[in-house]
């Protein structure tokens, strides 16, 4: 699995667990809802813009860090 995939999973598995609607994650987050919807079914993906916006309401804290090169 990629990285895009397992951390869209993550935001993926927490929209879902999101304790109220999705159209209160969507407003809350400022983002469409009907975006929202496609992308916790798994008919779309989102951004990182997006993803960061999403994450914020639920509480995510997006780290960068240094990856040690394949050999």
């Amino acid at each position: 699995m990629s990285e895009q995939l397992e951390w869209e999973e993550m935001i993926r598995i927490a929209c879902r667990d999101w304790p109220r609607s999705l159209y209160s994650l969507a407003k809350e987050s400022g983002i469409d809802e009907g975006q929202l919807r496609r992308f916790v079914a798994g008919q779309q993906s989102i951004g990182i813009a997006t993803a960061e916006k999403i994450g914020r309401v639920l509480g995510f804290e997006l780290t960068v860090s240094k990856r040690r090169p394949k050999k």
